[in-house]
């Protein structure tokens, strides 16, 4: 129920899957709410069971969500994430 970042999560964005995320932890911190995934506490079983039925009845915003969430991965690709490390890095050598 908690993932603290869910490489699973940006494995299944690559493939263009439509998620219902858990709020809790990093998942929901990677995905946009209705951008690229539906976010639900999964605590809150009859929300989490809401958005989950809402994607099955739903196959246009599960589709939607899939092709959004592929765009959304680039920003978690190692060649941005190590410019970004980088840039970090540089900005720390200056202070």
């Amino acid at each position: 129920r908690i993932e603290p970042f869910g490489i699973v999560v940006l494995e299944a964005m690559r493939a263009g899957a439509a998620m219902v995320v858990s709020s809790r932890g990093g998942a929901g911190e990677i995905v946009r709410a209705r951008g690229e995934a539906l976010i639900a506490d999964p605590f809150d079983t009859s929300a989490l069971g809401g958005a989950i039925s809402c994607l099955l009845d739903d196959p246009m915003l599960a589709r939607r969500l899939g092709l959004a969430s592929r765009d959304r991965v680039e920003a978690f690709a190692w060649p941005r994430i190590f410019q970004q490390y980088e840039d970090l890095y540089r900005l720390a050598q200056r202070a």
